[in-house]
């Protein structure tokens, strides 16, 4: 599910998280653990696309989850972006097949071309420093419109590991929908989170002004930031 050389570094580390929110709302997930291999990923792009992937970033991830600042250029932006669109998709597929929210073709379009994301995604970097060294949470939001309930499906992802925190929110919009804006809880966000997609024209520093330390703003604000009446605004 995570690499190994993540695993590897976070071995006897403090404790794990995982977690799936279906209508806003917790429900357990039952025998995942971060060594857990997804099976309906085939060894071509388990050996290919997605290694490469994983070297790419392997340093600047490797910095960054042992809390070393860094600036991150527009190419490092857009690659951390797509390996949490990849690590989020698969983490994602593990939970029900019934509330899967990554079709194949996103899945299929995501390997084929390096630049192509699941439109209508943003993905942001934090700093943490609270109690867990690894977790993953998935929660599933709608956006209701008066005649059409549920009309927007929106997903968010949260990863830590160790002390770098990203998030990924993708939204389904239908095609009669004008893209919307991304509403969220009222806190520092701008202070407690760089986005890195879609990139910044130049670089940008990590960490952010602020940091997530599960006392002031924890990892539950951050997980349920977008939890409200409507997800997206049109």
């Amino acid at each position: 599910m995570l690499p190994d050389w993540i695993l590897e570094r976070l071995k006897g580390k403090r404790k794990m998280a995982i977690a799936g929110y279906v209508d806003g709302r917790p429900v357990r997930v039952i025998g995942i653990k971060p060594e857990l291999k997804a099976k309906f990923v085939c060894k071509t792009c388990n050996n290919g696309w997605m290694c490469s992937l994983e070297e790419a970033n392997r340093p600047l991830l490797g910095s960054l989850l042992r809390d070393i600042a860094a600036p991150i250029d527009t190419i490092q932006q857009w690659s951390v972006a797509r390996w949490a669109v990849k690590t989020i998709m698969v983490m994602e597929s593990l939970g029900s097949r019934k509330q899967a929210f990554y079709t194949r073709t996103e899945r299929e379009q995501l390997a084929a071309s390096s630049t192509v994301f699941p439109k209508n995604t943003n993905v942001w970097l934090g700093r943490y420093s609270g109690n867990n060294d690894l977790a993953f949470t998935g929660m599933h939001l709608w956006d209701d419109k008066p005649e059409s309930p549920k009309t927007i499906h929106c997903y968010v992802g949260t990863i830590v590991f160790g002390y770098l925190v990203i998030q990924l929110f993708t939204a389904h919009v239908p095609a009669d929908y004008e893209r919307g804006i991304v509403k969220a809880r009222p806190a520092p966000w701008d202070r407690l989170l760089v986005r890195i997609w879609p990139t910044a024209k130049g670089s940008v520093d990590w960490p952010p002004a602020l940091t997530f330390d599960d006392r002031n703003i924890g990892l539950g604000d951050l997980v349920e930031r977008f939890k409200g009446e409507s997800a997206v605004s049109l």
